[in-house]
């Protein structure tokens, strides 16, 4: 039509030269030469030249060739050919096909792939795409991808670096989740779909090869908001479907949704995109906020260190509380070592204290931390057995407006899945002292961390890190530790731990945990284990470790404050904290159900509504109800029935500190009476004046 020169940025050249190209080696296969449409990119680091090869006789494009032009364009367009590579090995079909590559001069020929651009809605279809990409078999943490970007904040001078860490802060969560191929710039321009075949991907220069789902989800949504004239939205709940297909809660995929702001934001900074990093970092505040009020708050204690950073006061009131458990454990002398949890840097969050204690002496243990925590003036709030040979015991107690705890999970043998792994009579027999305390030899601690990764399918390059440390002051020892488990696979193994080889590593997670399996148990114990499992399972149901705080009375402002308030201190109490959604359609029975089960998870569950909740003539009450008097919000008062805690005080900070307190002394008495402690465990601060209104409370 001879209208392609008035449109704007438009301008045809004549090339004299055009018969000296030898477009064979760029993978042109038609005998005539092609005609040529040169498409230059936006100008920048990355600007190159997309060239259309088009057919002369079916004046259709066969093949696009990308020219680099800037610094880092060659490095882009190798890492598209490299990942389409990659791709088609693999059989993957949605992807175009590389028709040549030249590494020296940034130059790749790929097919062209005809079709309409994508919808701007993330249709079934396009989700489909991004579920194929999910690796199921190659497992990832969001903490190992918080540290990469934790150092890169690090490194280089990234404007609001404190708001980035607390948000990072909120994916230090090292359970395992499937990793995915990251096309990295998922969008409706780069999909190509046609009426009788399912939709392609183009454009792979910002591909990663192993990164975190839902990236490209969050990408497809973001990037639309930000181009389209929206203001920054929240897309994690939208996602919640794809995410439940490849094993993610809720939870996790609004912590995905905060790495991906988080990650884009760094990336766009970086390269000084000021604009969308400005949109990024609205966005980011947003989720943040969100997620503050969102019924999950922090994960279990047991499984990721705590999402604050420990200042150092806290950091004093944890090693006071850890040399008085020791102090009291060497002067009753008790057989113990500490496997792990020792030496925390400052920082690094509150790990666990893992304790192996010989089986004679473990029924001494609640006398050891009563007596720490009267030492101390902390509580002894919690004792979950969650395996037959072990429990886990939490020591709390308030050092300025923060909850401080030890967690402390107290093994004989270690086991894991049903299966002892590791007796404890042949770890404390070669113990050996290191300041003041009992650790167990190299080889052994060498052991049980390697055996505590592959079990949880889980690593991060700090743990991976220890490994090393550890491997190298004995190798032999640790070779030999090795074998027993995997006599095959010793020294590819070993070998990844020496040279820190965190992807190779992880990639022999699935098959190191099948063979462990595989391994013949001790028969002659199989049964009395078996026995000893149900017993350990029906005393969890009978005698929950959760709990149910209900708010009434006041506002709702006021009453949803306080229960934000007291799950953000309180969830290292527990397994995990939540809160009761205002307004849900549920049935009574399935609320009821859902609080039942959620108490025998370890969960503390706040209520903000005042009504009590029936299911089938049932009244399921709350272990510790607060009312709080509307005539004076910050007041409770005498409510008119149930189980309840007085608090008098006149500020906000201070009904919050004395609901802690009440929580805190109610699971202590609880705790006592299911341990069979005599006398009360209580410090003054818990037992006056309060004890009159605790007593109502009674256990569960």
């Amino acid at each position: 039509m001879r209208m392609l020169n008035r449109v704007p940025g438009v301008e045809i050249v004549r090339l004299s030269e055009m018969s000296d190209v030898d477009w064979r080696a760029l993978g042109w296969s038609a005998r005539d030469l092609p005609e040529v449409a040169v498409y230059i990119g936006t100008r920048g680091p990355t600007q190159k030249a997309v060239i259309h090869l088009v057919n002369r006789k079916s004046r259709s494009c066969e093949a696009i060739v990308k020219v680099s032009l800037g610094p880092q364009a060659a490095n882009a367009i190798v890492r598209e050919a490299e990942t389409l590579v990659a791709l088609a090995a693999k059989n993957y079909p949605h992807t175009p096909r590389l028709l040549s590559l030249d590494r020296e001069r940034g130059i790749a020929t790929q097919q062209f792939i005809a079709g309409r651009p994508g919808s701007r809605r993330l249709r079934p279809e396009y989700v489909a795409l991004l579920r194929s990409l999910v690796y199921t078999d190659t497992p990832t943490s969001l903490a190992e991808h918080a540290a990469a970007l934790q150092q890169v904040c690090t490194e280089n001078a990234i404007p609001d670096v404190d708001f980035l860490r607390s948000a990072l802060a909120a994916l230090d969560d090292d359970r395992s989740i499937p990793s995915c191929c990251v096309h990295g710039d998922f969008a409706p321009w780069n999909i190509r779909r046609s009426s009788n075949a399912p939709p392609v991907l183009i454009d792979w220069e910002e591909a990663k090869p192993a990164g975190l789902p839902l990236h490209d989800a969050c990408h497809f949504l973001h990037i639309q908001d930000f181009l389209f004239g929206h203001k920054p939205r929240l897309h994690a709940n939208a996602l919640a479907e794809f995410g439940r297909h490849v094993g993610l809660n809720v939870s996790q995929c609004r912590s995905l949704e905060i790495a991906y702001l988080a990650q884009t934001y760094i990336a766009c900074r970086s390269r000084g995109d000021r604009m969308r990093s400005d949109f990024l970092l609205r966005a980011l505040t947003l989720v943040l906020r969100d997620r503050a009020h969102q019924r999950v708050f922090l994960p279990a204690p047991a499984c990721t260190a705590s999402t604050t950073p420990v200042g150092s006061d806290e950091q004093r009131a944890r090693k006071e509380l850890l040399d008085s458990l020791i102090a009291n454990l060497n002067h009753a002398g008790v057989s113990y070592c500490v496997l792990s949890g020792h030496n925390a840097a400052p920082g690094n969050g509150t790990p666990d204290l893992d304790i192996m204690v010989s089986a004679q002496d473990r029924p001494r243990i609640p006398e050891m931390l009563a007596r720490t925590s009267q030492s101390t003036g902390a509580l002894l709030v919690q004792a979950i057995q969650h395996e037959t040979t072990a429990t886990f015991y939490i020591l709390a107690r308030h050092s300025g407006d923060r909850v401080v705890h030890l967690d402390v999970d107290c093994y004989t043998d270690y086991r894991k899945d049903g299966r002892t792994w590791l007796p404890a009579h042949a770890i404390l027999h070669h113990r050996r002292e290191y300041r003041g305390f009992y650790v167990p030899s190299v080889a052994d601690e060498f052991a049980y961390y390697l055996l505590k990764k592959v079990l949880k399918q889980s690593v991060t390059p700090h743990q991976l890190k220890q490994l090393q440390h550890l491997l190298v002051r004995e190798p032999e020892a640790c070779r030999s530790r090795v074998a027993r488990f995997w006599p095959d696979r010793a020294l590819n193994l070993l070998r990844a731990i020496a040279e820190q080889d965190f992807h190779g590593f992880r990639q022999q997670l699935p098959e190191l945990y099948s063979e462990l399996q595989a391994l013949q148990p001790h028969s002659n114990w199989r049964s009395q284990q078996r026995l000893r499992e149900l017993g350990r399972r029906a005393r969890r149901i009978m005698a929950p470790t959760g709990m149910w705080i209900a708010i009434s009375g006041s506002n709702l402002d006021q009453r949803v404050w306080l229960a934000h308030e007291l799950a953000q201190r309180l969830a290292p109490t527990f397994r995990r904290a939540s809160i009761l959604p205002l307004h849900a359609s549920a049935k009574a029975l399935k609320k009821a159900l859902t609080i039942i089960a959620a108490r025998i998870r370890s969960t503390l569950v706040l209520s903000a509504t005042d009504q009590h909740w029936r299911a089938e003539g049932l009244l399921l009450a709350p272990d510790l109800r607060i009312e709080l008097d509307s005539a004076h919000p910050w007041v409770a008062r005498e409510p008119g029935s149930g189980r309840a805690v007085m608090i008098s005080a006149e500020d906000p900070e201070q009904v919050v500190r004395g609901a802690c307190d009440a929580v805190l002394a109610f699971l202590a008495d609880r705790a006592r009476k299911r341990l069979h402690m005599p006398g009360s465990s209580l410090p003054l601060w818990a037992r006056e004046p309060r004890d009159r209104d605790l007593s109502a409370a009674g256990s569960d």
